[in-house]
């Protein structure tokens, strides 16, 4: 065999070796990925009935990310003072450019009898707490991946109504 044809084929086997690290390097990148940080913006009520409310909730999404976050739908839930209260499933497709956010519309079914039982507590206290939780399905260069998100937070009727009152004065 001719010597041309041992350093053909040592260049034939560098390149290879060099794919193989990149595609390894990237699929690292990849697995390192953060989830998007989720807050609640908006609810709005669009039909009730006398077991179910419908409504939409706005979700803000922040990509936190060095890349584009590529989602493909999720599902969401949607607690008031530890009690799961309705769920709401998106299968809209969204891309998160890096570093910035996206708000998302989520249809949501609230279960009407589950909230009754929270509504005296939530009167006589006058706040409640509020939890929304998603599953999300991400697109990857290696495939899919499904992410947790959570997110907690306490809202306080007497505190809303004084910022209100301040902003009309």
């Amino acid at each position: 065999m001719s010597q041309q044809f041992f350093v053909l084929r040592r260049r034939r086997c560098a390149a290879i070796v060099l794919t193989l690290g990149c595609l390894l390097l990237s699929g690292c990148a990849s697995l390192s990925l953060q989830a998007p940080d989720i807050t609640l913006v908006n609810l709005e009520f669009t039909d009730l009935t006398l077991f179910e409310t419908s409504g939409v909730f706005e979700v803000r999404l922040a990509n936190e990310n060095p890349q584009p976050l590529r989602i493909e739908g999720g599902v969401y839930s949607l607690y008031v003072d530890g009690l799961r209260i309705g769920k709401g499933l998106s299968n809209r497709q969204l891309e998160i450019a890096p570093f910035t956010t996206v708000v998302d519309a989520v249809e949501v079914h609230i279960n009407n009898l589950t909230m009754a039982t929270r509504l005296q507590s939530i009167f006589d206290s006058g706040a409640f707490s509020y939890r929304i939780k998603a599953k999300i399905h991400v697109a990857t260069d290696l495939g899919r991946r499904s992410l947790s998100l959570s997110k907690d937070g306490t809202f306080d009727f007497a505190a809303a109504s004084s910022d209100i009152s301040e902003d009309v004065h």
